[in-house]
């Protein structure tokens, strides 16, 4: 009987912890979207040109998933990269964001 309150609470536990809404300490760079090209597969953010991984998750303001296209320019972002093994000034491409303002 004990382990069935373990294991119970465990999981209750667990769920918490994965139900947690997305925070900016969740991602590693942040900044604002200068100029997208969706079909090119690219974000200028902050200066940078940042390629889009093929499958880029984006959230919205409140944590849920949302489309790419809901990107817009002078959006502010945070998110995470990946490297792709360029050269230099390579910036590696984004393999997640999370959109934190709309303007």
């Amino acid at each position: 009987m004990k382990s069935f309150f373990t294991l119970l609470a465990a999981c209750l536990v667990g769920g918490l912890v994965l139900t947690t809404p997305l925070s900016a300490a969740d991602f590693a760079e942040r900044g604002t979207i200068d100029a997208l090209d969706l079909k090119a597969g690219y974000l200028v953010v902050d200066d940078g040109k940042y390629a889009l991984s093929a499958d880029v998750r984006v959230y919205s303001q409140d944590g849920r998933a949302a489309a790419l296209s809901a990107l817009r320019r002078g959006m502010k972002i945070t998110f995470n990269t990946v490297s792709q093994g360029g050269g230099r000034g390579e910036r590696g491409a984004i393999t997640e964001l999370a959109i934190l303002s709309s303007k």
